[in-house]
């Protein structure tokens, strides 16, 4: 059985003087990665990969490093949806993500629409689980992505699945039969 474990990133330290791809996590975050790693040490990960941002990076040497596995391979398109802006406000910020979740042809945020980016993650997706047939693999990303990524799956409504899931947060598929075996929406220090 080929699984993958999708991961949202651990918590960031938001600065909206710099690009939010450049993030970093809060000590919060780091310690959450711990615990996160804790929870899937059971299975057997072959290899960690994470989107070329800083925030999924820094989470995926966190959980490799406390499951003394390689360090995470860096691979395009499991980014989060591209966006430039910054929203000053979150209600603002969060009724755009629903728009743009509801309607995801439609451009309703940032740069690309969410049908574009949930078609490039999943045939990055699709890519990785081709290439690790029969092995566990964890994939660290993003909560807008994988949120349209698990909507399909879990036949639930992105923009639910988005205001469940915390940072971090992780979701175990089997990739043969496209169902969830596991999820846990949050990750919480003791």
């Amino acid at each position: 059985m080929t699984t993958l474990i999708f991961i949202r990133h651990a918590p960031t330290r938001i600065d909206k003087n710099i690009a939010s791809k450049n993030w970093t996590l809060t000590e919060d975050g780091q310690r959450l990665c711990k615990i996160l790693a804790q929870k899937i040490q059971h299975y057997p990960i072959s290899q960690i990969y994470a989107s070329s941002e800083k925030k999924a990076q820094l989470t995926g040497q966190y959980i490799a490093e406390a499951l003394q596995l390689e360090s995470p391979i860096i691979k395009p398109n499991l980014q989060e949806t591209e966006s430039s802006n910054f929203y000053e406000s979150q209600t603002e910020f969060r009724a755009k993500v629903k728009i743009a979740m509801q309607h995801p042809q439609e451009l309703h945020f940032g740069d690309e629409t969410f049908y574009d980016a949930k078609s490039r993650f999943s045939a990055q997706v699709e890519n990785l689980a081709q290439q690790h047939r029969g092995e566990t693999i964890a994939i660290v990303t993003h909560g807008r992505i994988l949120s349209m990524y698990l909507a399909e799956i879990m036949k639930e409504a992105p923009e639910i699945i988005w205001e469940r899931l915390q940072m971090p947060a992780f979701a175990l598929l089997s990739w043969e039969e496209k169902t969830i075996l596991e999820i846990y929406y949050s990750v919480e220090i003791a």
